[in-house]
């Protein structure tokens, strides 16, 4: 799978948000190019929402039709997070990886809770998965990761909104 961004938000950027853009996913093993046109919400720049697909437009390489059984094998969950991260790489700019783990160490002290609420943020932003980047980038257990993101929520350390 190979992602081409079209249309970057940088244009979009400091203006009030949606902010758009625009990718190309070449699908090489259903034979497909899919186009998705992304939005992301939210009041302000401090205060947006994860990006979402608005629209997207499946052509075929071939020529041929494009069935509803091509259809139902598009991973568009996976095209939007790759698409996202291609647009701006996820970069944790909080704390670097050897800090992430020595925070688990220490345990959910505050200062642990509050790098817990900003790696979530962040990764929401970026359309991952927010717990499971916590569980890789502080080599902790899911369940211990959940408990952490609960405790960081409950402290106000995290800021956006909760995954529907």
């Amino acid at each position: 799978m190979q992602i081409e961004v079209e249309e970057y938000p940088d244009d979009d950027i400091g203006e009030p948000p949606p902010y758009t853009a625009k990718t190309r996913a070449h699908l090489d093993d259903l034979g497909l190019t899919v186009t998705l046109d992304l939005i992301q919400y939210g009041t302000d720049e401090a205060n947006l929402k994860p990006w979402q697909v608005r629209g997207l437009t499946v052509e075929a390489g071939d020529g041929g039709p494009v069935t509803s059984v091509l259809l139902r094998r598009i991973p568009v969950g996976e095209l939007l997070e790759k698409s996202v991260n291609k647009m701006t790489p996820v970069l944790i700019t909080v704390a670097s990886g050897e800090d992430l783990k020595a925070a688990a160490l220490r345990g959910p002290d505050d200062q642990t809770l509050r790098l817990v609420g900003e790696v979530y943020d962040h990764t929401l932003l970026q359309a991952g998965s927010p717990v499971q980047f916590i569980v890789d980038q502080f080599g902790i257990s899911r369940s211990t990761a959940t408990r952490w993101v609960k405790r960081a929520r409950d402290a106000g350390y995290i800021h956006g909104a909760a995954r529907p």
